[in-house]
């Protein structure tokens, strides 16, 4: 009960403070400073699924603020894990407290890797394909990704990979992407006439800190994340921070250099590894070592979604725009750059298809936005690659992290280049 009252007291008065410092606070930030004092004594009596559970329940109205709610929630929280570790070392200093070894959740070793009724266990798999907890003393790797990688609901279920998603918005309206935006509803909306500006925003440091805190009560060990490159995006940069928050945790952060499937591969192969029980740091190398094998060609019908989202100046806009050409885009170290600049679709798309068939290739991800003729160019594309046949070939639909920035009707791929290729 003192641990208690003093985290309460704690709270409340950060509460205030933050209220006096904001001023002009928004409704939906007031009413979670007004509930995040419940939640964080959920959370400092070792009940943090109650917490996470309840402050979920507050802002399920708010997808505006509920990145900048979820920060001030993981502040407080630090605050609170730290005053609760002072109360409670007194406490059992004082009192001589003896009993099972708990962890940072609270839970005995016996409790310590509970099924999720939504996740279940990360890391290792288990020879029937579902994740397991420990296996014969065996350590387990929660492979976390983002929603720039592009995967598929069904790609992350059957690979059991955890994603963090970014945040999506239309006008002043926000969605947690792919969450609460389905690509397909995502393109519907974006092709109505009247469409107001779309634009994207990575997941919050406190974000981040709840899906690791997550991975770790559901029994894993370690965690590798590979994200969208830092240069691309903030993401990146939130999850090294929630990495700073969990010092005592093995966090390894692994910069794709890239975006959309090249993430995604990125945390399949990574997936793949955990299940044959290969180490999280061996794992966070290899995908260092494999990203400087990936590269993308994507055609675009116009450059002007890339100025609106910031990624090319809008002088380089403005230029393909008076010269009618239809770019071909590619990432190089992070970095968006034209690689070609064709006048006609029609060229474009000959030209990526002969960008991304020069070289022997170990998987190709086929990548388009509606209303693109998807199936010609696939069928074209494979009917060029080179001998050996590359080991995998999917096709998918760019989502709304991606497509925000891309815009309708483009074609491209990413590649996985050879054994001892790089771009």
């Amino acid at each position: 009960m003192m641990l208690m009252g003093v985290g309460a007291f704690c709270v409340i008065t950060v509460d205030v403070l933050a209220i006096n410092h904001l001023g002009g606070i928004s409704v939906p930030l007031l009413v979670a400073l007004g509930v995040i004092a419940a939640v964080a004594l959920f959370t400092l009596s070792g009940a943090t699924p109650a917490a996470l559970g309840l402050l979920a329940d507050v802002t399920e109205g708010f997808e505006a603020d509920r990145s900048a709610i979820m920060g001030l929630y993981s502040v407080f929280l630090g605050a609170g894990q730290v005053i609760g570790a002072v109360v409670g070392g007194i406490a059992a200093s004082w009192k001589g407290i003896d009993g099972p070894a708990r962890n940072r959740y609270g839970r005995t070793a016996e409790s310590a890797c509970p099924r999720s009724r939504h996740h279940g266990c990360h890391g290792r798999a288990s020879p029937t394909g579902s994740r397991g907890c420990r296996q014969g003393g065996s350590m387990t790797v929660a492979i976390v990704t983002d929603s720039g990688s592009d995967l598929t609901p069904e790609t992350i279920s059957r690979y059991h990979i955890s994603q963090v998603p970014l945040t999506v918005s239309f006008g002043g309206t926000g969605f947690l992407s792919p969450d609460e935006l389905t690509p397909e509803e995502f393109w519907r909306r974006l092709l109505e006439p009247g469409c107001p500006p779309v634009h994207t925003a990575a997941p919050s440091a406190g974000q981040f800190k709840v899906a690791f805190e997550r991975a770790f009560a559901e029994g894993a060990d370690s965690i590798v994340y590979a994200g969208l490159s830092d240069t691309l995006s903030a993401t990146l940069r939130s999850a090294q921070l929630a990495k700073e928050m969990l010092p005592d945790r093995e966090i390894h952060i692994v910069d794709s250099r890239t975006a959309c499937m090249g993430i995604g591969l990125l945390a399949m192969h990574g997936a793949e590894m955990a299940a044959a029980g290969v180490a999280a740091a061996e794992i966070a190398t290899r995908l260092t070592e494999d990203a400087r094998s990936i590269d993308l060609y994507v055609a675009l019908d116009s450059l002007e979604s890339l100025r609106k989202g910031g990624r090319i100046s809008a002088a380089q806009a403005a230029l393909g725009g008076l010269l009618s050409v239809k770019p071909i885009i590619t990432v190089n170290e992070g970095v968006v750059e034209l690689a070609d600049k064709p006048r006609t679709r029609s060229k474009a798309r000959d030209r990526v298809i002969e960008l991304l068939t020069t070289r022997p290739l170990r998987e190709v991800h086929v990548m388009y936005s509606p209303p693109a003729p998807v199936d010609e160019f696939r069928e074209e594309l494979v009917a060029r690659l080179l001998a050996p046949a590359p080991a995998l070939v999917t096709t998918q639909i760019l989502g709304p992290v991606i497509g925000t920035h891309v815009g309708p009707g483009a074609l491209g791929a990413v590649i996985l280049l050879a054994a001892g290729q790089t771009r």
